[in-house]
């Protein structure tokens, strides 16, 4: 498996008290394992369920705009009037 296909997604909805979060990254997986989440594998990846109050969004020390390069889509970023 390539690196880019070594994903992690956290998905949640506005309707579940719970986050699900999915990924291809065994190192990802020990660190949930690490603080303690119910992690579980199959198909040759891990997934586990958390509290949505665990996720938290932190301001990006730098605009946006100072990331070009770093990041290949412009996946995140505000329309441009």
């Amino acid at each position: 498996m390539s690196k880019a296909e070594m994903e992690t997604v956290v998905r949640w909805d506005m309707e579940e008290k719970v986050a699900h979060l999915w990924t291809a990254q065994p190192a990802m997986a020990r660190l949930w394992e690490k603080r303690g989440y119910n992690v579980r594998k199959e198909h040759g990846s891990w997934w586990a369920a958390i509290p949505k109050s665990y996720i938290t969004f932190r301001t990006l020390p730098l605009p946006l705009d100072s990331l070009e390069g770093v990041v290949d889509s412009d996946v995140g970023r505000p329309e441009r009037a």
